[in-house]
């Protein structure tokens, strides 16, 4: 059983992530799908293991990863192929870090530090790499 937890507050990544968990389902390319509910799904168990840092360098294992994810990417999914997932996580940690940099400042937190932090004006570095 898989629950979703926090994540299920972003409705767009829970549906996408869901879609394309089903889709692999299907296809034999993941673990099976046994059924969904609001907060999580059920899925076939497969005893495994996260790969060390240093496995995910050792070039055996790099190259298998890097085969597999290219054919996810080259297969058909009724998604929108533009995501917006990093843009938008980005702008809601950055409206975060405002808020908890403002608190602090009226806090008397650090003061030297904390103007340095808002002297850097991360949103409009943000902006101009987009």
């Amino acid at each position: 059983m898989r629950v979703y937890g926090e994540i299920a507050q972003r409705k767009d990544y829970l549906v996408r992530n869901s879609v394309i968990f089903a889709i692999f389902s299907e296809k034999k390319l993941g673990p099976k799908l046994y059924g969904m509910y609001p907060q999580g799904r059920i899925e076939e168990y497969i005893p495994a293991r996260a790969l060390r840092t240093n496995e995910l360098t050792n070039p055996k294992y790099s190259s298998q990863i890097a085969k597999k994810l290219a054919y996810f990417h080259t297969l058909e999914m009724p998604l929108c192929k533009s995501p917006s997932f990093l843009q938008d996580q980005l702008e809601e940690w950055l409206t975060e870090a405002e808020k908890i940099l403002s608190r602090k400042i009226r806090q008397n937190v650090d003061q030297k530090c904390l103007q340095k932090l808002k002297s850097m004006d991360l949103r409009k570095e943000w902006h101009c790499l987009l």
